[in-house]
């Protein structure tokens, strides 16, 4: 990405005189300013002008010169990172090019220039240049600028030329005096100037009414002046300044040269910069360098911006007039240059400068080939520039184009794409086609369950890809994202196996973006698996991996979710609690749903399993709100804490069996729905009606190896056997349960059931406690501490005092709320500190809080 004409791109313009005077350059107040934007028409000096005043005052410089191929973020932002080369370690400045050419989506872009931006808080005091900042226009490339701009430390100031009015919003920059525009009035000639200028050019005085006359036919314009002294035509008082004139004065200097000057400047048009090398190559020739050095000599037009890599700029006006002869050449000798220039650029490893020209050549297959060879997502930006209808005769080309697209929200893109591949001739790309659509709709159960026949999905999917010999990249994308269906589906066994293979991608490129996303899913769904060991070892993993690359910094707000998640299962809400508050404290500033959506979901369950109903219900209400258990993926987590928090049982419970039953016809109900049926069965007194179902789907989960699921189902059933009085198989029931939830320290599950373990659990340890191993025994204890049993050993009225108390209230609050005296409170307090272990209030609601003794 980072190619050899960047140098050129980079470096401050070489100053010729004249400089602009002292009182037309830019004021140390001008350039004080956060933003200062210059705008005029070409050959107005905007160049010489900000760059000869940054000069004179000494400032430290970082200029990027722009053309149109450069109206991209991933271009942009390569050139922008290098230009504070100097002033990044070199890891920093690795980890952020290699997240520039991995991230797929824009959202994941966004998390890039903060990271940019924190690496330059300690650059010293600095101007960028952007110059022809007029070739920006691309939305989402200015929008990252802005960004950028707004959050920039304040040792960085920003200086835009451009021919156009600023793209940029700027208002409140102006409004708070951070801001700063200059027009066409400031880089004008005054006559003064006008006559130095020529004086300079020509190598001899015009006069100054000759000056003052010809400044005045040119109104002041820098480049007309050029231009007409350049044609030695400054006698001929009777020209006008029209295009025609300029064209003939330019086609004097042109045919002022030599023919073989001639031909390599306009060979050479298309280029931004001419180096020997390339000019050799075009024109077949050797002696490239010296015609270079000759017309650097004899023209001002043409400088040498970097005397290192002799690479040659021709003034912005006489190079579009070089361009118009270039289109003038036969069309064959136009081909013939513009595929020596792609040739030139391939050897040299530059492709996106080579893909420019044959798209030029309208030569698609060979440029569709190079996006092949490619190992970076930059190149979606590519392939948004070739016509789908070009597109479509390379089958995965396309494929990965309408995933991009889609990834991107180009909906109606990918659908036009996609409408063509299901209609193909092969039935391989029919196939692909229908799954890649099962893809697209990410959380529609049915389009998967439908499609679906063999439960081999994910192993068909990728035989597909591979066989049709998709990139790297394109596989990693495609994985991941599939697995996000199959999760849904509760397939997590195949979701896991396509993360584990994009993940071995993944690490073999060294793309630490798509590693944290294959981790951080694959930590998700051993978490619902009940594998909460490998869950916390893969968020152990990722805590490791945004360490080393900052630029991933932002994504550590959904892993503090993603721990919370495991705390819960463990009944850690203290943990939970500190996970979620240090999450909504790393939250990001822009708007973003799903993750607020998150928040709220975890805010509820830690009121849930607290006790604190009300504000459960508050934010349960809220929830609901926002997602109708109809829509929701997840129903049945849904269903448990309504019917947990008695939340208007009744009208969910018939909404619930409504969309439980059109799921079940479908095919598309999940396990967590199954459980949910069957727990809504046992509210209505009718377990005996889901017996069968629940048998069945406790073998799958036993098969599965779903252990948080399994342990929840085994408690149902331990549930329907002890209101049937069937202690038998309550106590095996038990067993197993214990068995597969102490391996991973699961106890969520049982304080759905703390009803029936409240009755019940004291008895089955008399009973069966010989049977228990001693891990066994040691989760039966945190479990009963867990759920509110008496091994507290407190009072009813011991358990009135610490509920109250839980509250905040003061010993004399609770006295006067009891009706009891203060003496008898604090007596109650100590009776209550001994038998929780505890030294003080603060310690003994949090104990009482985290086993649910405050209820």
């Amino acid at each position: 990405m980072v190619d050899r004409i960047i140098r050129t791109k980079c470096v401050t313009p070489t100053l010729k005189e004249p400089l602009p005077s002292p009182e037309r350059r830019l004021k140390e107040e001008e350039l004080s300013k956060k933003m200062l934007h210059v705008t005029g028409g070409p050959g107005t000096g905007k160049t010489t002008l900000a760059a000869s005043s940054l000069h004179v005052q000494n400032k430290r410089v970082k200029w990027l010169t722009l053309d149109a191929h450069d109206n991209a973020l991933t271009t942009f932002w390569h050139y922008m990172m290098y230009l504070f080369e100097d002033d990044l370690d070199t890891h920093s400045l690795e980890d952020l090019r290699n997240a520039l050419n991995t991230v797929a989506t824009y959202e994941d872009f966004q998390k890039i220039v903060p990271a940019f931006i924190n690496q330059l808080m300690n650059v010293p005091l600095s101007w960028v240049v952007l110059d022809d900042f007029h070739h920006l226009n691309d939305k989402r490339l200015l929008e990252s600028f802005e960004t950028f701009l707004r959050h920039a430390p304040a040792t960085l100031h920003f200086v835009t030329l451009s021919r156009e009015k600023s793209p940029l919003s700027l208002h409140d920059m102006l409004m708070k005096g951070d801001a700063l525009v200059l027009g066409k009035n400031r880089l004008s000639f005054d006559d003064h100037e006008a006559h130095r200028f020529l004086t300079h050019v020509l190598q001899k005085d015009p006069g100054f009414k000759t000056a003052k006359r010809w400044n005045a036919l040119c109104e002041g314009w820098p480049g007309g002046l050029q231009l007409l002294a350049l044609g030695g035509r400054l006698e001929k008082t009777n020209v006008s300044l029209n295009q025609e004139t300029i064209d003939y004065l330019r086609r004097e200097v042109f045919d002022t040269m030599t023919e073989a000057e001639q031909d390599l400047l306009v060979s050479a048009a298309p280029l931004d910069y001419i180096q020997s090398e390339i000019a050799n190559v075009l024109l077949e020739i050797d002696e490239a360098e010296t015609l270079l050095e000759t017309l650097a000599k004899r023209y001002m037009f043409i400088s040498t911006d970097v005397a290192t890599e002799k690479a040659y700029r021709v003034h912005s006006l006489f190079r579009s007039y070089m361009r118009t002869l270039f289109e003038q050449l036969p069309s064959e000798r136009q081909s013939v240059l513009r595929r020596r220039i792609a040739e030139y650029y391939l050897k040299r490893g530059e492709t996106k400068r080579a893909f420019e020209q044959l798209l030029i050549l309208e030569d698609y297959k060979r440029a569709l080939s190079l996006l092949r060879e490619e190992e970076s997502l930059y190149v979606y930006e590519m392939l948004q520039q070739v016509p789908v209808e070009e597109v479509l005769e390379d089958i995965p080309i396309a494929f990965e184009l309408a995933f991009y697209s889609m990834l991107n929200h180009d909906i109606q893109k990918a659908e036009r794409i996609m409408k063509v591949l299901e209609k193909h001739s092969d039935p391989d790309v029919v196939e692909l086609a229908g799954l890649f659509n099962v893809v697209k709709s990410q959380e529609n159960l049915s389009q998967l369950r439908v499609y679906e026949k063999d439960g081999k999905t994910a192993q068909r999917l990728m035989a597909l890809v591979e066989k049709m010999n998709f990139s790297d990249v394109a596989k990693i994308v495609l994985q991941i994202n599939t697995a996000v269906p199959l999760f849904y589906a509760d397939r997590f066994l195949d979701a896991i196996e396509l993360l584990e293979q994009s993940k071995t991608l993944a690490e073999a490129r060294n793309n630490p973006h798509m590693i944290y996303f294959t981790k951080l899913f694959e930590a998700q769904i051993h978490e619902h698996l009940g594998h909460l060991k490998l869950s916390s070892q893969r968020y152990t993993e990722l805590h490791d991996l945004l360490d080393k690359h900052p630029y991933l910094a932002p994504a550590r707000a959904n892993l503090m979710l993603g721990e919370a998640g495991v705390d819960f299962k463990r009944l850690d809400l203290k943990s939970a609690e500190e996970r979620i508050e240090k999450a909504a404290e790393l939250r990001p500033d822009e708007p973003f749903e799903l993750f607020d959506m998150a928040l709220l979901l975890h805010r509820m369950e830690l009121s849930a399993l607290r006790g604190n109903t009300e504000d459960a219900r508050a934010h349960l209400d809220n929830i609901l709100k926002a997602v109708a258990l109809s829509d929701s993926p997840f129903l049945g987590q849904s269903m448990r804490y309504i019917l947990l928090l008695d939340f208007d049982k009744e009208k969910h419970i018939e909404d619930f069996l409504n969309v439980y039953k059109t799921r079940c016809e479908l095919g598309i109900q999940r396990v967590e729905d199954d459980l949910a049926n069957v727990e809504v069965h046992i509210v209505k007194g009718e377990s005996e009606r889901v017996e069968e179902t629940l048998k069945k789907t406790l073998e799958t989960m036993r098969r599965e190896k779903k252990l948080l699921y399994l342990t929840d189902g085994l408690l149902l059933k331990a549930a329907i056997a002890s209101r049937k009085s069937d202690m038998k198989t309550f106590d095996n029931t038990m067993l197993e349960a214990l068995y597969y939830a102490h391996s991973q320290d699961i106890q969520k599950p049982f304080i759905f059931r703390k009803a029936e373990l409240r009755k019940h659990l004291p008895a089955f340890e008399r009973r069966k406690g010989g049977a228990l191993s001693p891990e066994e025994k040691r989760f039966v204890k945190k479990v009963s501490d867990k759920i509110g049993l008496t091994s507290h050993n407190l009072s009813p009225r011991e358990l009135d005092v610490l509920k109250v108390l839980a509250t905040g209230a003061s010993n004399k609050e609770i006295a006067e709320t009891l009706h009891v005296s203060l003496a008898t409170v604090k007596t109650h307090i100590n009776n209550i500190y001994a038998k929780l272990s505890v030294r003080n209030r603060v310690q003994a609601i949090e104990k009482a809080k985290n086993s649910f003794l405050t209820e």
